[in-house]
């Protein structure tokens, strides 16, 4: 993939938004569209932004980036001018995606969860679960829900 440096809009503290050209085969699906009757800040706000410090090694201040949107983020040397870098980097890569007619991931929010997860383990991992359930006086579904909500609920 051809790797561009596109300078933003408004400098932010002399440094530069790297856009990386899209050139995936899809078409745009299940994205919010932008045809211009959509603000793109009221479209960026629908996507989750993250942001972190930058280690010396790595240039040192803030990075803010769209897990959702592939090489899409900004960087600045406070946590608002990250943000503010990683919005006009959000402009430009939904209007390269848009032009090249690409694929736009779905945010986060707006993506549903049926419940419904085709698991397969091994045969004896299944037979001892099954076996712990039965003792529990569960299903073999109500107990496997049990844990993997226990580990997540323990990891947040």
């Amino acid at each position: 993939m051809a790797q561009t440096l596109k300078k933003p809009a408004a400098k932010q503290s002399g440094r530069r938004v790297l856009v990386k050209k899209i050139s995936s085969r899809k078409k745009t699906v299940g994205a919010p569209r932008n045809d211009g009757a959509q603000d793109v800040s009221v479209l960026a706000a629908q996507y989750r932004i993250v942001v972190r410090p930058l280690t010396e090694a790595e240039g040192g201040g803030f990075l803010a980036y769209y897990p959702e949107l592939k090489y899409c983020a900004g960087d600045g040397d406070t946590p608002e001018a990250a943000l503010q870098d990683a919005r006009l980097a959000f402009a430009a890569w939904m209007a390269a995606a848009k032009a090249n007619g690409r694929h736009i991931p779905a945010p986060e929010a707006l993506q549903r969860y049926s419940g419904n997860v085709p698991l397969r383990i091994k045969p004896a991992v299944h037979e001892a679960a099954a076996a712990k359930a039965k003792d529990a006086g569960m299903s073999l579904n109500s107990y496997l829900e049990r844990i993997i909500a226990a580990d997540v609920d323990n990891s947040r």
